[in-house]
């Protein structure tokens, strides 16, 4: 999981923008041009036996063509315009995927009976598609492209009544949540003062109904004194798993306290999966003969977190592959998170 996790990583942060028609072109008579040219821009030889099994057991060939006009013509991309604007070290604008451009668009997929295979959902468009981005000195710190929208489709059917959601970003999931008649109100948790500013001022005019109220707090500080009751709490407080998985941490110990209110996170799937993987980690050092003081002092988030999955299983003792299999279940692994205290 890991080694292919870095050959996307590396795809995206150094070659996002290196495909294009002429590669394309040199390919043409190749069954998948798309992925030849993918493994060129990556320099992989497709032809190496153990790639070429690896290749096939997760499916990276599966680089899919994405229909255009389904995202084009969401509501929020139809409804919302913005102007590119200006504020100190952050931009809002229009960024754009070029044509065969390939990125992430949609949350992982878990193969349970194959060691928690993960297989990482990549695609394309054949033609520029523009979307709403904020850059912080340079590097994208929000925005709404494809995996956002398919990433929070479920959980936007499921919400109803009044729901509170835990940061604002640029207000996809409340504008998407407030278009539906089961919902009656919205309350949202942002402290980041020049974010509310940003929304209020360019985002929030364009939405069409008041079901939207913002709340300018620290989500954790709002949850230690809130006395309002939600049927549903939505939290998108992170920006990818890695720094996501503190956070889910810290706002599931909420869960007991507020059970009137289902919680829904995003990228859950990707935050167990990370979770796994420690579990995984844990168990190889303990083959390896780590013990007790190999789990003491911690060094970052990172350390506190595998110290504490260690102190709740290093009594265990698992005598069939069914029982750790249950372990790094999803069900297990969110119980196993509300004993962690960070």
């Amino acid at each position: 999981n890991i080694l292919i996790a870095n050959i996307y990583n590396t795809y995206l942060e150094e070659c996002r923008q290196s495909i294009d028609e002429k590669l394309l072109n040199a390919y043409r008579d190749d069954a998948n041009p798309i992925y030849s040219a993918f493994l060129d821009v990556l320099d992989i030889d497709q032809d190496d036996n153990e790639f070429k099994n690896l290749s096939k057991r997760y499916h990276i060939s599966d680089i899919k063509k994405l229909d255009i006009k389904k995202y084009q013509e969401n509501a929020y991309f139809k409804n919302i315009k913005i102007n590119t604007k200006h504020f100190d070290k952050r931009t809002i604008k229009y960024s754009e995927y070029k044509p065969y451009e390939c990125f992430l668009y949609d949350e992982l997929d878990i193969e349970p009976s194959s060691f928690y295979k993960e297989i990482t959902k990549i695609g394309y468009f054949d033609k520029p598609f523009k979307y709403i981005e904020v850059l912080e000195n340079d590097v994208t710190w929000m925005s709404i492209t494809p995996h956002e929208i398919n990433t929070m489709d479920d959980d936007i059917k499921t919400v109803t009544g009044d729901i509170l959601v835990l940061g604002l970003g640029l207000g996809y999931f409340p504008y998407m949540a407030a278009l539906k008649s089961e919902v009656r109100s919205i309350t949202i948790i942002e402290k980041d003062k020049q974010v509310i500013e940003l929304f209020t001022k360019y985002i929030l005019p364009q939405f069409s109904n008041n079901k939207i109220k913002i709340i300018e707090d620290d989500a954790l500080s709002y949850l230690n004194h809130n006395k309002e009751n939600y049927d549903f709490v939505y939290c998108d407080l992170y920006h990818n798993a890695i720094d996501g998985l503190p956070l889910y941490i810290k706002v599931k110990s909420y869960e007991e306290s507020m059970k009137n209110a289902k919680f829904l996170y995003w990228i859950e799937t990707s935050i167990l999966a990370l979770l796994r993987r420690y579990l995984i980690l844990i168990f190889e050092e303990n083959l390896d003969g780590a013990t007790d003081k190999d789990y003491i002092k911690a060094k970052n988030v990172e350390d506190k977190i595998i110290n504490q999955i260690y102190a709740q299983i290093k009594n265990k003792v698992f005598i069939s592959r069914k029982e750790i299999e249950d372990l790094l279940s999803d069900k297990s692994l969110k119980e196993l998170v509300k004993k962690i205290s960070l």
